[in-house]
Order: structure tokens, then sequence, then C-alpha cells
């Protein structure tokens, strides 16, 4: 311990994966008392908390979730609850989008809100939708985390060495965070592309931005049977990875 009256415990990555660790570390600490000692939790993501990278709310509302709404949740809910320390936050995703939907979340932009009016139980939400509702799950976190403290440092760990009994982590803003332990969340991370994937990227890349010449096509080449995407067949509004 760095300090024998207070834990300092770094989460790298402040995505769902982070999000889930402080809720339960909360949940952990109201049920089994600091023992003394103060927690105090740094999550560290350069992106807004909760929603992180991938799930951020400035994304197309093109791109969906592949799952529908009645399914996901960063939060212990239902029987699985149970059996758990209780979370101070209640809410899966489908149970905030109703709330929202009725209009009792507060500071909901209005077009997701619209959003939460036109989606049931089985659609699919925009992944946009999902990630507000885990930016407010975050934010409930920090407002009702009891004896633990919760700091988001908007920065990246360019390393973590070990440091007698615990870690020093140095940001890529030059700052250094020593803790006591750390937990790795950080989810989904750039790759490096290999030689063969570099070619497809860039083949790929003029494909899309090539302009069409549509005087080198005649109404002869059209196929008799212009198969479901050109007959009317339904088409998604998007996709998620």
């Amino acid at each position: 311990m760095i300090n024998r009256g207070r834990a300092e415990v770094a989460v790298i990555g402040g995505g769902p994966r982070g999000t889930s660790v402080v809720e339960r570390m909360i949940a952990h600490l109201g049920q089994d008392g600091a023992a003394g000692v103060q927690l105090v939790l740094h999550v560290i993501d350069p992106f807004e908390p909760g929603p992180g990278h991938v799930w951020r709310a400035d994304q197309s509302r093109l791109f969906l979730m592949n799952t529908p709404s009645r399914f996901p949740t960063v939060v212990p809910v239902g029987d699985a609850a149970e059996a758990l320390p209780t979370s101070p936050v209640h809410l899966s995703f489908d149970q905030w989008r109703e709330r929202a939907a009725r209009g009792t979340v507060a500071g909901l932009p209005t077009d997701d809100a619209a959003e939460a009016r036109s989606l049931g139980a089985e659609d699919f939400p925009s992944r946009r939708l999902y990630g507000r509702y885990l930016a407010w799950v975050f934010r409930q976190l920090v407002e009702h985390a009891g004896e633990a403290v919760v700091v988001h440092h908007s920065a990246e760990v360019l390393a973590a060495r070990r440091h007698g009994e615990g870690w020093v982590l140095e940001f890529d803003d030059g700052a250094i965070l020593p803790v006591d332990a750390v937990v790795l969340a950080a989810g989904h991370l750039p790759a490096k592309l290999t030689p063969e994937q570099e070619k497809l990227q860039d083949a790929a890349t003029w494909v899309r931005t090539a302009p069409l010449e549509c005087s080198s096509f005649s109404t002869s080449s059209t196929p008799s049977n212009p198969g479901p995407a050109m007959s009317g067949a339904p088409t998604s509004r998007g996709s998620s990875s």
C-alpha cells in the first residue's frame, strides 16, 4: 500500500468494461465496508467515461447494436443481481430506455429521447443511444459512490511500472500517477495492419473514392433478376461492429 489509510486503484479504460469494474468495486465496498481505508478509483480514458471510444454519442445514429433493447446491461439486474452485492445503479438499458421515453432522464437530448420512444424491447437501438445509457450509469456511480471517490483522467497511459508494493503510471501528457493496483479494461485497441491488410485498405479506399462513370453502363447490362437488394427487400439502418 502506498498509503495505509487510502487505497488507490487505477482502471485503465473507461468504457463498459471499466464502468463495470467501478460499479462492482463500489457495490462490494457498500456491502463489506471500507475497514478504515478510503477507496479512490482512478478511471483513465481520453474519451467520456461510460461510453468510451466505441459507444461515444457523437457517432451516426445509423450504426445499430447487434442485440435488441431488452438484452444489454452494464449493471447486474434481475435474478442475476440477487446473489451479488447491491449495485447503486439498478437499471438495465431497456429499463433506462423506458424512462427516457417517458421523459424522466434529465439532460437527455431531444433526438435521443425521440429514438427511445420509437423503440420497443425487441427493436435494435443505435450505438449512440446505448452510449447515452453508459454515460448516465457512470454519472450515477460517481454520485452514489458512498465511501469511494471516483476520479476521471482524460488521458492515455503510456506505461505502467512496478514501484515497491504498488505501480506508477505514466500518462501521455507527462503526468505520473502512483497507485496500489491496476485494472486493465482497455477494450478495443487500434491494431497495426499487416502489409496485406494495408493493400486491402488502399484498394477499398480507392473504390470508395473513385468517381462512377455512369455512361460506361448500358441498359442491356442490367440483370434480368435484380435480386433482393433491388426488389424492395428491407435493409437495416446500419450495422455495428
